[in-house]
């Protein structure tokens, strides 16, 4: 049986490669197709809003949407320069919402993940 090599790429991950036979890539092909919730990586989407300071213009906007585009998992970017907010959607499995906050900061602005915690009202 000859072998040959296998691009494999998960979500999120970088691609590697596999040096396998035929056979072996039929029993990986059954064991995805009679188990399909082992082979899901993805979580629902989540949407958040985070607040971000410090946007003066519309490069700001266009450089926090282009950084947000470019992270794993992120669905749909929407930045408002008046309400000064970033509206993320993303797969939680992929990238957190504090690694979201954390690559605002890195362009320069002051980004506030949204609270995961309940706020309590008195």
């Amino acid at each position: 049986m000859s072998c040959s090599d296998l691009r494999v790429q998960f979500p999120g991950r970088s691609m590697f490669t596999v040096r396998c036979s035929i056979f072996d890539v039929r029993v990986l092909l059954l064991f995805f197709f009679l188990f399909p919730a082992c082979s899901k990586t993805s979580a629902e989407p989540r949407t958040v809003e985070i607040s971000v300071k410090g946007m003066t213009c519309e490069s700001c906007v266009n450089a926090i949407t282009q950084a947000m585009v470019e992270l794993p998992g992120v669905s749909r970017v929407t930045v408002s320069l008046e309400q000064e907010t970033a509206t993320v959607t993303h797969d939680p499995s992929a990238v957190s919402d504090g690694q979201l906050a954390a690559r605002i900061n890195q362009l320069g602005f002051e980004a506030v993940p949204p609270s995961t915690e309940p706020t309590s009202r008195p």
